[in-house]
């Protein structure tokens, strides 16, 4: 059993600047099996800078944080990522 709670925002900063924040939560309880009635629980935020280059080119920046605490033994981890990229669309 899971349940999740998501959060998003995103701002127009300027007319080619854009700002976006996300988290969400996701807790869950195994049923059954080995783990029977062990929980983990997931928490993730992202931060996101979009800049248009064009109407078609996007350039990305971001920094994402996830968390997992988890009943399970040596399955509980948290890490940070940074990435840079560019989006094309049509």
């Amino acid at each position: 059993e899971a349940t999740t709670v998501y959060g998003f925002v995103s701002h127009r900063i300027t007319p080619k600047l854009l700002g976006t924040l996300r988290g969400a939560w996701q807790g869950g309880t195994y049923q059954g099996g080995a783990y029977d009635d062990y929980t983990d629980n997931f928490y993730t935020v992202d931060v996101n800078l979009a800049y248009d280059l064009t109407t078609w080119l996007t350039a990305e920046a971001g920094y994402a944080y996830d968390k997992l605490d988890s009943d399970i033994p040596a399955r509980a981890y948290d890490r940070n990522r940074v990435y840079f990229g560019v989006k094309a669309t049509y």
